[in-house]
């Protein structure tokens, strides 16, 4: 190898390990700790409408039916003739 190719590699190398040492030290000095968490609402968030359903009911057609296209070949070229 050559002086170069090693003098990347340790750069590379120290440049990965000091990364979340300097971000954990960098934490105090952020904003991070005035800000407060809002979530969001929640309400009607698991149900389903019709045209969801729908949605979802076509798509997996779509899946299932390119399966069984791409996986269905000719047949005559599954096995090897010998001579």
């Amino acid at each position: 190898m050559s002086i170069f190719k090693i003098s990347v590699a340790a750069a590379l190398s120290v440049a990965t390990v000091s990364t979340p040492v300097l971000a954990q030290s960098a934490a105090p000095l952020s904003l991070a700790g005035s800000v407060e968490r809002v979530g969001a609402s929640m309400s009607g968030a698991g149900n389903l409408d019709f045209e969801d359903q729908a949605v979802l009911g076509l798509g997996l057609l779509a899946i299932m039916t390119a399966i069984i296209v791409l996986s269905s070949g000719g047949g005559d070229n599954d096995f090897a003739n010998s001579p």
